[in-house]
């Protein structure tokens, strides 16, 4: 993934003493330097608008915290030395946890650009409870994080990857894709366990957030993630990057709208239902009918992305799968579907993308996710 900056807001008014103030510039700084190879505190106090003396005993700071580290010096012609600093990537790190593959959990530690330090997969099966997964999930962070000679007091939290909603009210999770998360507090349990905050997300979410921030030169605050596997989820950014959730969570639950074949029956109990051609089973189903599957899909894909853009008004859709051979093929339909039906299209410039590799965006959206968390404490 890119080296991205959250871009923190520079509007100081909520700020209510100088001891906020001096933490605000402080995360704003380290941000900065997240998306640069190295930089110069001259260089930042520009970019941030701050006095090079406010910059200069932050940075330094910084440097004492272990987070910036002091490089060599550069030379400019008819200029003074500048001392260059970076960042220490692993200052920080994430602890991930992915539930969204059948049978495997998938544990990372990730740096403070997005990228995995340690890996693990964790075997189960359907007998298998949540409490067993939960030990083994701990247990895997304790071995990873003495393996990367990670310290307690450098992990920002965990993050939770579910497929599924989790309920911001009760605190369990919900409708999940997989059964044994249905209504397990999983956050409190694991916290305990590692003696950290855990952060629990849906995986479009946090798709959302990872293509959010991807490229050098483009960071899109408003952004639709369409993610097509067992089931079909929608993540939503808006307002200035933040992961739109409703009151309780439940945002972007679009599988079920009426939009797929009037014959195809659903697990609700209804007929008609979009996952019923957008998800893993309904694209098998499609690729056995013999017909044109590409292209039913990307019809059905066309239609529901033209009905969030004239709601929604995004700066950017993303789609990402499990079978992206048929996504690709069904790309150019799907584009084709939605400037037909999107209303005032001569005004608008939003992107359709295929994102491949949507695991990797979970646990990048999910690093992301904790880092923010950080900076905007």
């Amino acid at each position: 993934m890119g080296k991205g900056t959250t871009e923190l807001s520079s509007d100081k008014r909520e700020v209510k003493n100088t001891k906020e103030l001096r933490a605000f510039n402080k995360m704003s700084i380290i941000d900065y330097l997240r998306g640069r190879e190295m930089t110069s505190k001259a260089e930042v106090a520009k970019a941030l608008n701050l006095s090079f003396a406010t910059v200069s005993n932050l940075c330094n700071e910084l440097i004492e915290e272990r987070i910036f580290k002091a490089g060599q010096r550069s030379t400019q012609s008819g200029g003074r030395p500048s001392e260059q600093l970076t960042l220490e990537v692993r200052a920080r790190v994430s602890f991930c946890i992915d539930l969204t593959y059948k049978e495997v959990v998938r544990l990372l530690l990730v740096d403070l650009h997005n990228n995995p330090i340690r890996e693990q997969h964790i075997s189960y099966s359907e007998s298998s409870s949540m409490q067993e997964l939960v030990t083994a999930c701990s247990a895997g962070f304790h071995a990873m994080c003495s393996e990367a000679d990670v310290r307690h007091e450098q992990l920002l939290g965990a993050a939770v990857i579910i497929p599924g909603l989790f309920d911001k009210q009760t605190g369990g999770v919900v409708n999940s894709t997989l059964a044994v998360l249905d209504n397990y507090n999983l956050g409190t349990v694991l916290s305990q366990m590692i003696d950290s905050p855990v952060y629990i997300e849906n995986d479009a979410n946090l798709a959302a957030l990872a293509v959010s921030m991807q490229g050098e030169s483009q960071r899109y605050d408003n952004v639709l993630f369409l993610y097509i596997g067992e089931g079909l989820g929608l993540g939503i950014l808006s307002h200035g990057g933040s992961i739109f959730h409703g009151v309780r969570g439940f945002a972007g639950e679009i599988a079920h709208l009426p939009l797929g074949h009037p014959e195809y029956e659903c697990y609700c109990g209804n007929t008609g239902c979009v996952e019923g051609i957008l998800s893993n089973t309904g694209i098998e189903r499609e690729l056995q009918s013999g017909g044109n599957s590409a292209e039913q899909v990307g019809h059905t894909l066309g239609k529901v992305i033209s009905m969030l853009v004239n709601l929604l008004d995004p700066q950017a859709v993303f789609i990402g799968g499990d079978r992206e051979d048929i996504l690709r093929q069904a790309l150019p339909y799907a584009q084709q579907e939605s400037a037909r039906r999107v209303l005032l299209q001569r005004y608008r410039d939003i992107p359709i993308t295929l994102s491949s590799g949507v695991h990797n965006l979970f646990y990048q959206g999910a690093s992301e996710l904790l880092i923010r968390k950080w900076l905007m404490r």
